[in-house]
Formats: structure tokens, C-alpha cells, sequence
């Protein structure tokens, strides 16, 4: 019985170190034949060897339908979590500022004025949503309250719109079609 035992490891010794020519062959013949891929792999392959990723073909948005007197202007979430939303004639009551920008001024509503509405503390980061100013896209542009607070303003179009302007937020970051402002 001893010897039984005793003789099982040598076994399994010989058997691991036995001949590779044949599993060599094997795994030559399957590298050639290449691997198997699903069809969610083989897609993830043809993207990984240089085909080109899809672009979006820019197209103006469509012009927002001009908003009436009654009609919200903008949604505004503050500290408090709920929402401040002015009619458009609430917030053409607010006072405004006016600012210059490459010679050109611009008078509207302050952020600090607006963000005072939903008690923002001068420590927030504002999150202003809307449209680039080419109009093809959605866009949003972030920072400190305190950098943008008194020097950005949203003016009022002639259909109740609201865009940014800015002393202090870059010109190619500005917003048309604003529609929201929020903090964190």
C-alpha cells in the first residue's frame, strides 16, 4: 500500500512532463485559425484597429418659440433645493447691471442677483445650461460664484429668450437659450 502512495506523485510527475510536440502543434494550429470572437467583441476589434468613429453633423438648433409675459424664464436650483422659477415679467423686474465687453455693453440680471433668490453661498459652483452661442448645440459652462456672480448677466431677447454676457466668463462660452442655472 506503501508503495501506492508513494508512486501516485511520480505518476503525475511524468504525466505533467510529458511529451509537447502535440500540444504545441495544437495551439499553433488554433493561433492560426485566430481567436473566436462574439459579435460585440468582433465590433470592439474593428473600432480598436482605426475605423473612424462616427461625428455629428452640426445643424442650427431650431429658434425657441418666443415666451409670453406669464411663461417661465428660467429654473433656478439653489441651497434650498427647491426651485426658483421666475415668469419672464418677474425676472424683467429684477434689477440689472450693466457690463462692457470689446466695447460693447450689455444690461441684464446679475447671477449673484438671481442665485440670491435660492440663498447661494459665495463658496457655490454655478452650472449655467443652454445653447452655444452658434446655436448647434447644447452647452453648459461652470464656475465659482464667486469669479462670475457680479460680472455675468443674462439679458432679455426680443422673443423673452435669455442669453449670458460676461467680463469674466471667455466670449466663445457664452450661452444663448438659457434655461436653467444651478449650484453645488
Amino acid at each position: 500500500m506503501r508503495i501506492l502512495i508513494a508512486a501516485i506523485p511520480a505518476v503525475l510527475l511524468f504525466a505533467a512532463c510529458g511529451d509537447d510536440s502535440i500540444s504545441t502543434i495544437d495551439s499553433a494550429a488554433s493561433a492560426a485559425a485566430g481567436p473566436t470572437l462574439t459579435a460585440a467583441e468582433e465590433r470592439q476589434t474593428q473600432v480598436a484597429k482605426g475605423l473612424d468613429q462616427p461625428t455629428a453633423v452640426d445643424r442650427p438648433l431650431s429658434t425657441p418659440t418666443p415666451l409670453p409675459e406669464n411663461g417661465p424664464a428660467v429654473q433656478v436650483i439653489g441651497a434650498t433645493g427647491e426651485p426658483y422659477v421666475p415668469k419672464l415679467s418677474e425676472f424683467k423686474a429684477l434689477p440689472t447691471a450693466e457690463i462692457k465687453v470689446d466695447g460693447q455693453s450689455y444690461s441684464g440680471v446679475t447671477l449673484s442677483t438671481i442665485l440670491a433668490k435660492v440663498e447661494a453661498p459665495e463658496t457655490a459652483v454655478v452650472t449655467v445650461d443652454g445653447v452655444r452661442a452658434d446655436g448647434k448645440r447644447q452647452g453648459a459652462v461652470r464656475f465659482p460664484l464667486s469669479a462670475i456672480g457680479d460680472t455675468t448677466v443674462l439679458t432679455v431677447g426680443k422673443n423673452g429668450e435669455l442669453s449670458m454676457a460676461s467680463t469674466s466668463i471667455p466670449k466663445d462660452q457664452w450661452l444663448i437659450w438659457v434655461t436653467g442655472i444651478s449650484i453645488r
